[in-house]
C-alpha cells in the first residue's frame, strides 16, 4: 500500500500518553540485542491503537520490520485496520509500506505469498509455529523452508520487532517455542506483548512469562482510572434465561468439550429462525428500552437480523440492520434476499452513529472496523465458546465518556441471553477472579466449579441417571473434595479461520478416587511425556489412546468414574502437565460438610411438616448460602431433602454377608429374599458367572425394573455383578432364562472388560447380553500351549440359542479381535462356535 493518510487522526489518552513514553524508554531504538516486555491495557483500553501509532512512529520509520503474531482472525483484521489507519504517523521517510495478511482465512493472504520485500506480515500465532518451525524436502531432496521462514531468516542480519497480541498464551508450547526459534535466528529482537492479564497463578507458566518478557511490564493502566476519568464505562452484566430448552447429544458434547470448537451451523440456524425466542429479545429490549438506550444487537443470521429489525419498527423502535452474508457460506442469495450492499450498510451505520436509529441489529460486523463509541447496550443473542469473540463484542460498549462514549454514560449494559443446554458446555463467561468488584472480570472459557458439583447432586435428585449400586450412599458421596485446576492452550478451526484458546476446567476429585488421581499426577510427571503431547494441535482422541493402555492399573474405570467425566478430566490433566511442566493446582471444597444434605434431617427433627418445608424454603432463597446454587429448582431441593431423610430413617443399608462377603440390594430386598438368593445363584452373577469373594460385590438387580412395574419376588430378582448389573441398566434381560427369547440377533456390543476378572467372564457377559439370556454353557481355552483350546477356542451354547447369529463372519472377527487385543490373548487365531 502507499503512505496512505485516510484523514483520520486518532488523539491518543493521557494513559496512552503514558504507555509511548514507557515504550520509548524500554525499546530504544535502534533495535540491539534482545528485551521482551508486556504492555497491559485492559479490554476497550485500545492496545492495538497504542501499539500501532508507537511502532508507526518510532518502529517503521527507522525500516525495521514488524510481525504481529495474534491468536484469531478478528484480532488480525483489528490490526491490519489499525496499522492502515496510522501509517500517517510514519514520518517522511518512506513512500510505501508493504503490509500482509496471513492465516487460513480466505479473507486473508495465505502464507506462501510472503515476500521479503513485506515490512510488516500480520499472522495467526498458529500459521507462525507451523510455517516457521518445519520445513520440507525439495525435488532433489534439499531443504526447504517456507515463505514466513524466510521472511524470518532475512532479517537475521538486521533487525525484528514481534508483537505477541493476546500474551497471556506466550507460556503455551507452541508459542514459545517458536518464539525461542526466532530468538536463535536473529540476534537483534525485541518483542512486545499485549495483555489484559499479565499473571499467572501456576509459578512455572508465571516463569515462562517472565523468561520471553525479561523486562517485565513496560506499562500497566490502573482500570480504576480509567473509569474515574471517564476513558471507560463499567460493564453491567444481565442474564436473560430465554426458557429454550436446548438438547446436548454425545456428537455436540464432544464438539464443544473435547474438540474446543463453537456450535455448530445447524444448532446456530435453530436458535437464531425461532421467532418465540426472537420476540423475546426483541421484547426485553421494549421493556428495558430507557436503560438500554442505543443498543447494538450481535445476531447470527440475516433472516434473524430482518425479523428483529421488523418486530422493532412495528413497536415504534427506530432500528435497522447490517449484513453482507447469506445464512451460511453455502447458502446462495436469491434475488438479493439475504444480502445487502455496502451503500445500504453505510447508510444504516451513518444514522446509527448520528442518532438516527435507536438499534442496530448485525452479523460478523466485527471484522469492519464499526466504531459508535456512544453504544450503551451490547445484547448477545447466544452463548459462544469463543473468548476472543465475546470480549471483542463486549468492548463494543465500553467506551467512556471522555472517549466519545456520551455525557450520560457511566455504565455500559452487556444483555447476555442465555439458554438452558441440558448438559454443561463451557461457554465464554465472566468470571471475577479476584473477587473484586472495582476490577474488569476476565472473560473465561470453562465451567465454573460450582457447576459441576450442581450437576450431579440435580441428576441425582430428579432420578434423571441411574445409579445402580448407589441409590443408598450418602450425599457426600456425589459432592467433591476438591478439584484439579487445568489450564492449557488449543488450537481450532472454524469457519472464520484459526483461533488459539486458552481452555480452563474444573476437574472434580471425589474421596473414592483421589489416590487414583495422585498416583496419575505422579506418573505423568515420572513419565516423561512425548513432546507432542504439548501441541496445541494434538487431539484428544490421540491422548486418550496413548495414555489409557498406560494407567490401566491406576484408575478402575468403574469405582472411580463417580461423575461421568473421568476420561475428560484424563485429558485436561495430560495436556496441562505436558504444556506447563507442572501439577494443576488442587482447590479443596471446603464447605462441603456444611452443604451435606444428609445433615439436614437431623437438624430439623424437632419440626412438624409445615414448619419443615417453610424451613427448607427460607434456607434455600438464603441469598447467604449456596443452596439454590447446588440445585437449581426448589423442587429438587425438597426431592433431595426427602432422599435423605430416607436414608436416615429407613436404615436402608444391607446387612453384610460376612466381613469376607458382601452382597447389596439395589431395590432394599428382605433379609430373607437376599439369603434365597444367594443360594438359589450359587453365589454367583447370573450373567458372567463371577463368584461373591473379596473384593468382589455382587448385587440384587429387578429383572422387570420398579419403575415399569416389576415387584419384589424371587420369580424377578436375579444376582448380577456390578459390571453386568450397569450394563443392564433398565433393560428387560432376564438371565434366569438359559434360551434367548430374541426371534433376530440384535446388535453385537464389545463390552470393556475389568481387569480383576477372568477371560472367560469377560467374553461370556458379551455373548449373553448379545442373546439377552443366559446362552453360554461354557467356555472351554487353555493357557498352556501345548493344550487342546490353545490356539482354537470352543465357545458351547445351551440348546436353542442359534449358533449361525454368533458365526456371523463380522460379529465373529470382533470377538476374535477383541480376545487378542483387550483381553492379551493374541495367540487364538479362531474360535468354533456350538451347541450342547
Amino acid at each position: 500500500m502507499g503512505n496512505n493518510n485516510n484523514g483520520h487522526k486518532r488523539t491518543p489518552f493521557a494513559h496512552q500518553m503514558e504507555a509511548f513514553d514507557a515504550l520509548n524508554k524500554t525499546f530504544p531504538v535502534r533495535v540491539s540485542g534482545y528485551k521482551g516486555s508486556l504492555l497491559v491495557l485492559p479490554t476497550a483500553g485500545g492496545k492495538t491503537f497504542t501499539a500501532t501509532n508507537w511502532i508507526c512512529r518510532l518502529i517503521l520509520h527507522h525500516n525495521i520490520k514488524v510481525l504481529w503474531l495474534a491468536q484469531s482472525s478478528y484480532l488480525l483484521d483489528q490490526a491490519t485496520k489499525s496499522f492502515i489507519q496510522e501509517s500517517s504517523n510514519i514520518l517522511h521517510t518512506r513512500k510505501t509500506l508493504n503490509i500482509r495478511t496471513v492465516s487460513s482465512n480466505t479473507s486473508h493472504a495465505n502464507s506462501g505469498s510472503i515476500e521479503l520485500s513485506d515490512d510488516i506480515v500480520i499472522v495467526t500465532t498458529q500459521t507462525a509455529i507451523s510455517d516457521a518451525l518445519n520445513e520440507t524436502t525439495g525435488f532433489k531432496g534439499e531443504r526447504q523452508t517456507f515463505k514466513l521462514r524466510q521472511w524470518i531468516e532475512n532479517c537475521a542480519e538486521s533487525e525484528l520487532f514481534v508483537v505477541l497480541d493476546e500474551a497471556h498464551h506466550a507460556p503455551a508450547y507452541g508459542c514459545r517455542t517458536l518464539l525461542t526459534e526466532i530468538r536463535k535466528i536473529i540476534d537483534n529482537i525485541y518483542i512486545l506483548g499485549l495483555t489484559a492479564t499479565p499473571t499467572h497463578n501456576d509459578q512455572r507458566i508465571r516463569g515462562w512469562l517472565d523468561k520471553i518478557f525479561d523486562r517485565g511490564i513496560c506499562y500497566q493502566a490502573d482500570i480504576n482510572d480509567l473509569y474515574k476519568n471517564n476513558v471507560l464505562a463499567r460493564p453491567k452484566y444481565i442474564n436473560k434465561p430465554t426458557g429454550r430448552d436446548m438438547d446436548v447429544d454425545d456428537k455436540l458434547y464432544d464438539r464443544i468439550v473435547t474438540q474446543h470448537k463453537d456450535l455448530p451451523e445447524n444448532i446456530i440456524e435453530i436458535l437464531a429462525n425461532d421467532s418465540a425466542r426472537n420476540n423475546y429479545i426483541v421484547s426485553d429490549y421494549i421493556n428495558n428500552k430507557m436503560e438500554y438506550g442505543k443498543t447494538l444487537i450481535f445476531a447470527d443470521r440475516w433472516v434473524q437480523c430482518e425479523y428483529i429489525v421488523e418486530k422493532l419498527r412495528e413497536n415504534g423502535v427506530r432500528a435497522d440492520c447490517v449484513y453482507s452474508m447469506s445464512s451460511g457460506k453455502k447458502v446462495p442469495s436469491i434475488d438479493g434476499v439475504g444480502r445487502r450492499d455496502n451503500k445500504q450498510n453505510e447508510l444504516a451505520l451513518k444514522e446509527f452513529r448520528a442518532g438516527n436509529l435507536d438499534v442496530l441489529v448485525n452479523v460478523k460486523m466485527l471484522t469492519e472496523g464499526v466504531d459508535v463509541p456512544d453504544i450503551k447496550t451490547v445484547m448477545i443473542t447466544r452463548n459462544t465458546t469463543s473468548g476472543i469473540l465475546f470480549t471483542q463484542m463486549i468492548g463494543r460498549a465500553l467506551r467512556g465518556k471522555k472517549a466519545g462514549g456520551g455525557e450520560d454514560k457511566d455504565t455500559a449494559n452487556i444483555v447476555l441471553f442465555v439458554d438452558n443446554w441440558k448438559r454443561l458446555l463451557p461457554f465464554a463467561n465472566i468470571s471475577d477472579t479476584t473477587g473484586d468488584s472495582e476490577d474488569v472480570p476476565k472473560v473465561k472459557r470453562g465451567v465454573p466449579p460450582l457447576e459441576w458439583v450442581s450437576i450431579l447432586l440435580v441428576k441425582r435428585a430428579c432420578k434423571d441417571i441411574e445409579f445402580i449400586g448407589k441409590e443408598n450412599l450418602p450425599c457426600k458421596y456425589y459432592m467433591p473434595i476438591g478439584w484439579y485446576e487445568t489450564e492449557y492452550v488449543v488450537s481450532i478451526e472454524n469457519d472464520d479461520g484459526e483461533e488459539m484458546l486458552t481452555a480452563s476446567d474444573s476437574n472434580m476429585v471425589y474421596e473414592t478416587n483421589n489416590g487414583s488421581f495422585k498416583r496419575l499426577m505422579d506418573f505423568l510427571i515420572e513419565y516423561d511425556l512425548p513432546e507432542f503431547f504439548a501441541s496445541e494441535r494434538i487431539s484428544s482422541e490421540k491422548i486418550i489412546g496413548d495414555i489409557i493402555p498406560q494407567i490401566n492399573n491406576i484408575f478402575n474405570f468403574e469405582e472411580d468414574d463417580v461423575d461421568g467425566n473421568l476420561k475428560r478430566s484424563i485429558i485436561n490433566i495430560t495436556r496441562h502437565i505436558a504444556q506447563n511442566g507442572t501439577i494443576p493446582e488442587f482447590i479443596p471444597f471446603e464447605i462441603r460438610d456444611q452443604y451435606d444434605i444428609d445433615r439436614l434431617p437431623e437438624k430439623h427433627a424437632m419440626l412438624n411438616s409445615p414448619q419443615r418445608m417453610a424451613q427448607l424454603r427460607s434456607d434455600y432463597e438464603d441469598s447467604r448460602l449456596l443452596w439454590s446454587k447446588l440445585y437449581k429448582k426448589l423442587e429438587m431441593f425438597i426431592q433431595a431433602y426427602n432422599d435423605a431423610e430416607w436414608r436416615k430413617y429407613c436404615n436402608s443399608e444391607p446387612e453384610p454377608i460376612s466381613e469376607e462377603e458382601i452382597i447389596e440390594d439395589n431395590r432394599r430386598s428382605t433379609e430373607d429374599y437376599r439369603l434365597a438368593l444367594l443360594s438359589r445363584d450359587n453365589k454367583k452373577c447370573r450373567c458372567c458367572g463371577r463368584e461373591l469373594g473379596k473384593g468382589i460385590k455382587l448385587e440384587i438387580d429387578h429383572i422387570v425394573p420398579v419403575k415399569m412395574g416389576g415387584q419384589t419376588t424371587l420369580e424377578n430378582l436375579q444376582i448380577l455383578c456390578k459390571t453386568c448389573n450397569m450394563e443392564k441398566g433398565v433393560q428387560l434381560i432376564s438371565f434366569l432364562n438359559n434360551k434367548t427369547q430374541v426371534v433376530e440377533p440384535m446388535s453385537f456390543k464389545l463390552i470393556r472388560s475389568n481387569s480383576s476378572e477372568s477371560v472367560e467372564c469377560s467374553v461370556t457377559r458379551i455373548i449373553n447380553f448379545f442373546y439377552r439370556a443366559n446362552a453360554v454353557c461354557s467356555i472351554r481355552y487353555n493357557q498352556r500351549s501345548s493344550g487342546r483350546y490353545y490356539s482354537k477356542w470352543l465357545i458351547q451354547l445351551h440348546e436353542g440359542n442359534p449358533i449361525n447369529w454368533l458365526q456371523l463372519q463380522a460379529y465373529r472377527k470382533d470377538l476374535l479381535k477383541y480376545i487378542q487385543d483387550e483381553l492379551g490373548w493374541r495367540h487364538v487365531y479362531d474360535i468354533e462356535i456350538a451347541t450342547i
